[in-house]
């Protein structure tokens, strides 16, 4: 699902920034070699599949109540919107708001993890946007909604960046992108169980005098809060606190991620205003400025920034709209693009085939260069969030055709 990423607090902020940097020349993994000759120490791998076995359940299952929670949007809107009187404007926008709690929360609650631990801070993000999640059963107007979604995008804010942090505190580089792909799949996961569990809580209208989509929020803001203890008595914050490897497994985990931290500091080490300072930072974050939207009108993007002469890929938002039968010219990107959907229906055409995605859901676009059409197809207006990965050397958007 799209979401504004935090990054990482203090050191750990600047050292991703190093990370990514192309130009930086020297940054090794302190086990090429050993990983070249495909030789990995029996102590790795018992260590490797011991942390994997203790941690990744835990911050799985934290992210599969996650993606329940954003699926309850669109399934609640099919009968919520009729009994509090909503139009598709004031809901869409109400969801909206969302991102902007989380956008504005997710540095400083990273910022807070760092200080204060994993296992507290995480707890407190899962017990507080439970009890958020629940609460939105009793809205009762529009301005009561859009409060809920601020409070709810603040308290949820901090759980994904915050674990993008947390794996860089136990996973030696080598092993961080499968574990973000495991973390991932908890996602998909969701998506097969969080639909049709909405769709029998919401048959639940009238017991205790309560509307199915109140049945909704309420059951599905309980697994954050019971995994908020969970976490609270499972997770474990640094390698030195695991009482649970031995002596030498922590020894050998927490020397292999200093060596790499001090290779990585060797390249270059920033500090938090130095992060901040950096252009690279922004461009990233806000995106350059360009590009049409569904029924070819923009609608708000976030920038405007000067677009960076260099070939490499920029992040871009956008916030499209476009009422039922609207559609763009057939046109390509440069790069990769996906949607998560607000309101209504969106419907992408590609050489491919044709893939919809409705209210509440997010779906992968196309490849880079792929010719593609999007429309709005569902019945009420189109209101999502569109993200493009692009060369910024290049034009954000071309004319094309199915051949």
């Amino acid at each position: 699902m799209l979401r504004f990423q935090g990054v990482e607090a203090s050191r750990d902020l600047g050292l991703v920034i190093a990370e990514t940097n192309k130009k930086r020349q020297g940054e090794m993994s302190v086990v090429a070699d050993v990983q070249a000759a495909g030789v990995v120490e029996p102590i790795e791998r018992q260590t490797m599949r011991r942390v994997s076995w203790r941690l990744m359940p835990l911050l799985m299952l934290g992210y599969f109540c996650a993606y329940l929670d954003r699926s309850n949007v669109g399934m609640a809107a099919t009968t919520m919107v009729d009994d509090l009187h909503f139009s598709s404007a004031v809901f869409g926008f109400g969801a909206g708001l969302f991102f902007l709690g989380y956008f504005l929360a997710e540095i400083p609650s990273n910022l807070i993890l760092h200080r204060v631990g994993a296992r507290r801070w995480i707890a407190r993000i899962l017990i507080t946007w439970g009890i958020i999640a629940g609460l939105t059963a009793f809205v009762w107007n529009d301005w009561s909604f859009y409060g809920n979604r601020i409070l709810l995008g603040l308290a949820e804010a901090g759980f994904y960046p915050g674990v993008l942090l947390y794996l860089t505190w136990w996973f030696p580089s080598f092993y961080r992108s499968r574990m973000m792909g495991l973390f991932q799949s908890a996602s998909v996961i969701s998506l097969f169980i969080g639909p049709p569990a909405g769709g029998l809580l919401l048959q639940l209208r009238g017991l205790a005098g309560l509307h199915g989509w109140q049945w909704l929020y309420i059951v599905e803001g309980i697994p954050p809060i019971i995994m908020c203890f969970v976490v609270y008595m499972l997770l474990t914050d640094r390698p030195h606190e695991a009482n649970w490897l031995s002596t030498e497994q922590r020894s050998w985990l927490q020397n292999r991620l200093d060596s790499e931290q001090t290779q990585r500091e060797a390249v270059r080490k920033y500090s938090l205003l130095q992060a901040f300072s950096d252009y690279k930072v922004w461009l990233l974050t806000l995106g350059p400025k360009g590009g049409a939207t569904a029924g070819g009108t923009k609608v708000a993007e976030i920038g405007p920034v000067p677009v960076f002469a260099a070939p490499e890929y920029m992040l871009r938002i956008n916030h499209a709209s476009g009422p039922p039968g609207s559609k763009t010219p057939v046109h390509s990107h440069p790069g990769s693009e996906s949607f998560y959907v607000l309101a209504g229906q969106v419907s992408q055409r590609t050489p491919h085939g044709v893939n919809s995605t409705d209210s509440g859901q997010s779906m992968v676009g196309h490849g880079p260069d792929m010719a593609m059409e999007v429309s709005s197809s569902g019945t009420t207006d189109l209101d999502q969030l569109v993200m493009f990965l692009l060369d910024a050397t290049r034009p954000a958007s071309l004319p094309a055709k199915f051949e």
